[in-house]
């Protein structure tokens, strides 16, 4: 939601946009400010979306192909000492 200042309070007060309604901070609720409802911009949201999406694809490819890399330098899983046998 967008932030602005209330114009009762002389901005002191804060009110979110994005209601017909809101309610002021600072006037302790007790003014009910009205403004038109805020459409949202979806553009820069669906492109955050889209790189959040590629940049995951990238890292489970990156573990992957670690993954391989580890497997064919230690083709046999290890086998650890057990502590008696220290």
């Amino acid at each position: 939601m967008k932030i602005r200042n209330c114009p009762e309070c002389y901005g002191q007060g804060k009110t979110r946009l994005g209601h017909r309604s809101v309610r002021c901070g600072y006037c302790n609720g007790k003014k009910k400010l009205t403004s038109e409802f805020v459409k949202w911009d979806d553009k820069k949201h669906k492109q955050r979306l889209k790189i959040v999406q590629k940049l995951k694809e990238q890292m489970e490819a990156e573990i992957k192909t670690g993954l391989l890399q580890w497997e064919n330098k230690n083709p046999k899983p290890r086998k650890f000492q057990k502590p008696s046998e220290l």
